[in-house]
């Protein structure tokens, strides 16, 4: 048996019109993005603050991208 460590952070990513999750398979050490939604509907939602929301605003504005998905 083989170790496999996740290559992702757990959390939540964008691309600025979308909301992915990252996921890793521990049975076979796949990584992956799972969408959740919209990234309209990701700042419509109750589910997080107003500074979480405000916070990857500013991070789409300023910051280069954590992760580049290769099609």
């Amino acid at each position: 048996m083989y170790w496999r460590e996740r290559r992702l952070r757990p959390g939540l990513y964008t691309d600025g019109s979308t909301v992915y999750e990252a996921t890793y398979r521990y049975r076979d050490g796949r990584n992956g993005m799972h969408q959740l939604s919209s990234f309209q509907r990701f700042l419509a939602s109750k589910g997080f603050s107003q500074k979480e929301k405000d916070a990857i605003k500013l991070r789409l504005k300023e910051d280069a991208p954590d992760v580049v998905l290769e099609g």
